[in-house]
């Protein structure tokens, strides 16, 4: 019978791999490939962000927002199992407001999404990019925190796993020396 921790642990293993999956098409569709990215959600006016903005596609960067819908679902749920995974591993219960903190990087993201959609809609006008440029910086802030927390998690069974190769091989050569 599976633990919990081995139960969480499979789902964050499947919705890692999905995460990288739904990454790494950003990167390998033309369709939703967005070169400058960072420097365009970093952007300080709408001078700069419409400047980097104007040399794509109206639809490649709608696209771009689509699988981003996808993208921000499955990273709010690989933190939420984060999270569990950190409170099962140490055998406590953690606040819950540790949990609700899961989504806020998500909600982040949406308002930026919704901003850039609406920046998108219309790059010919002036916009007031103040919840743009706030939204990106919290998701940042958050999400660093959370990845950061995904390493450790990544680190620990990397090292639990590597720790049982060695147990094993130990086990082997101990068989092999008692056959000699």
């Amino acid at each position: 019978m599976l633990t919990k921790l081995v139960k969480y642990s499979i789902g964050w293993g499947v919705l890692f791999t999905f995460l990288l999956i739904v990454g790494s098409l950003f990167y390998l569709l033309n369709d939703y490939q967005v070169d400058n990215l960072m420097k365009i959600q970093f952007s300080n006016n709408w001078n700069d962000l419409q400047a980097m903005l104007a040399p794509y596609k109206i639809e490649t960067l709608k696209n771009h927002v689509f699988l981003d819908w996808f993208f921000i679902a499955v990273y709010t749920l690989l933190f939420l199992i984060s999270i569990k995974i950190l409170a099962l591993s140490i055998g406590k219960s953690l606040p819950w407001f540790l949990y609700v903190a899961c989504f806020f990087p998500g909600i982040a993201d949406v308002i930026e999404n919704y901003q850039f959609l609406i920046f998108v809609n219309d790059l010919n006008s002036e916009h007031d990019i103040s919840w743009f440029f706030w939204a990106v910086r919290l998701k940042w802030g958050l999400l660093i925190l959370f990845i950061l927390i995904n390493i450790t998690i990544t680190f620990y069974y990397g090292l639990y796993l590597f720790i049982g190769l060695i147990d094993r091989i130990q086990q082997f050569f101990r068989f092999i020396l008692k056959k000699i």
